[in-house]
């Protein structure tokens, strides 16, 4: 239901897209490309993440705005 929802965006891992996850991941030393692609586009669009895991998204951008549920 969530994905489908019309607030909701599901942003495909394109080569750009990816390049600039493998980039973050990088920077942050943290391996997870699923992490780090939500956390970038949140950033890139000024979002909040909601999240039952903060701390592997805290580890990619530290200060990243979370919603933990």
């Amino acid at each position: 239901m969530l994905l489908n929802s019309p607030g909701v965006e599901v942003v495909p891992l394109d080569d750009l897209t990816a390049r600039a996850v493998g980039v973050l991941c990088g920077r942050s030393g943290h391996a997870d490309v699923v992490d780090a692609h939500v956390v970038l586009h949140a950033m890139e669009r000024g979002h909040d993440v909601v999240t039952s895991d903060p701390d592997d998204l805290r580890r990619v951008v530290p200060g990243l705005r979370l919603i933990v549920v």
